[in-house]
């Protein structure tokens, strides 16, 4: 038997985290445009912030879109389900550090601007590790391993009268 695994929606597979580094671009200025800036740099000057952002991540299979085939005659489960994908991320707002701060200019210091710049950084950390993340077959790897392993084991718990059941799992895309 395969119990109740048919009804359950999302399988989680693997937890997954990175760690982004969210620092200003430097501009390549000329020394022209470099005496300018030292003379409006107090009016105008950019705030300077360096952040360590942390993210997780959650890679789940789908077992509803699954497949489950029985044999009992031959103590024999085929499970076909789609390959694992990445369906929750988010940034660990509580463990951000702040690494660097500098102030910026008169008309740059302001706390709307702070927030503005702050949440400008965080989306960009956010979007740069979920590409990280979505980009790294060495995940994908350990996420269909994990499913596999949990899976055969599942069943295997479910039927604990047959010792020489032989479970198999199969991803499909």
């Amino acid at each position: 038997t395969i119990g109740d695994l048919r009804e359950e929606q999302k399988l989680e597979v693997l937890k997954v985290s990175d760690v982004a580094y969210e620092t200003p671009t430097p501009k390549d200025k000329g020394w022209l445009d470099g005496m300018i800036e030292s003379i409006t740099g107090i009016f105008d000057a950019e705030v300077v912030s360096w952040l360590e952002v942390p993210g997780n991540g959650v890679f789940t299979v789908n077992l509803q879109a699954g497949e489950f085939i029985i044999d009992e005659a031959r103590q024999y489960v085929l499970i076909r389900v789609p390959v694992p994908k990445l369906t929750e991320f988010a940034i660990d707002y509580e463990n951000v550090e702040l690494l660097l701060f500098e102030e910026g200019g008169a008309f740059k210091n302001s706390a709307k601007y702070g927030v503005d710049k702050a949440m400008e950084q965080l989306e960009s950390a956010e979007l740069t590790m979920m590409q990280n993340v979505n980009n790294n077959q060495e995940f994908y790897k350990r996420a269909m391993e994990s499913a596999e392993k949990m899976l055969v084991n599942l069943v295997k718990q479910l039927n604990p009268q047959s010792p020489n059941l032989v479970v198999e799992v199969e991803f499909i895309d």
